[in-house]
């Protein structure tokens, strides 16, 4: 009965610990996200900045191109 309640005790604390382990995991990959995330968005806003004076100047050109025409 003794060697039962200490095989449980040491199920339990490795079951702890491995919890504890994909605990520290997932906070690892979260961070790791968060700033795949913010990298992403920067990127994003660029790419959005850019396409905005692309629109412009191409606005710009259609009409010139009416004035001519």
């Amino acid at each position: 009965m003794v060697e039962k309640a200490e095989k449980d005790k040491f199920e339990a604390e490795l079951s702890l610990k491995d919890l504890q382990e994909r605990l520290r995991k997932l906070q690892t990959e979260k961070a790791d996200l968060l700033l795949q995330v913010k990298k992403l968005e920067k990127t994003a806003r660029k790419r959005v900045r850019s396409l905005k004076k692309e629109t412009k100047a191409l606005r710009k050109k259609v009409k010139y191109l009416r004035e001519l025409s």
